[in-house]
């Protein structure tokens, strides 16, 4: 690759950046107006703000989810219990249901 030669123009590298720069400004959006009037003016803290009250309504929904929060999701059953509801719920199936699982096993 010999005579190879690159000509940047610098004017057109700052046009390219600029008008890059248009395209990614912040849109006016109701979250954004809401955190003006709280006070965050700068786009930067907003996002941020943003962000991290999305990451913890994540959060809440990971530890929602995975039952940590709620106390239905530890099973207290003894096995009597456990036997008990297994036999309602097969009393709750159809007959020809049971039949047909008395038959695959």
């Amino acid at each position: 690759m010999e005579g190879v030669e690159f000509d940047i123009d610098n004017t057109q590298t700052q046009q390219h950046l600029e008008a890059k720069a248009e395209q990614t400004r912040l849109k006016n959006s109701p979250l954004y107006a809401l955190l003006g009037k709280i006070g965050v003016t700068d786009p930067t803290a907003a996002s941020v703000v943003l962000l991290g009250v999305a990451a913890l309504f994540f959060g809440v929904a990971i530890f929602i989810y995975a039952g940590i929060v709620s106390d239905k999701a530890s099973n207290n059953m003894d096995p009597a219990q456990e036997a008990a509801q297994i036999k309602e719920l097969q009393a709750m199936q159809s007959p020809q249901q049971v039949q047909n699982d008395a038959t695959q096993q």
